[in-house]
């Protein structure tokens, strides 16, 4: 006599598309480092995910040379 085992079904997670979202202040801090290239904006992107207390770092010394 065999026994099946019951399948189990991996949880559904409802994501809500606001919480995916950077906010404006990150998105401000990755423009103006990355002063309209591309290479720069996406490292300054990478950068916000890593870390974003380093990016406002960059931005606001970036900011106070400009």
């Amino acid at each position: 006599m065999q026994t099946t085992l019951p399948v189990l079904q991996p949880p559904t997670f409802e994501i809500d598309p606001e919480l995916m979202l950077p906010s404006d202040a990150i998105m401000e801090d990755i423009w103006e480092v990355s002063e309209g290239d591309l290479a720069q904006f996406i490292v300054a992107a990478h950068l916000s995910v890593i870390d974003f207390r380093d990016l406002r770092v960059w931005a606001d010394d970036h900011r106070k040379r400009n």
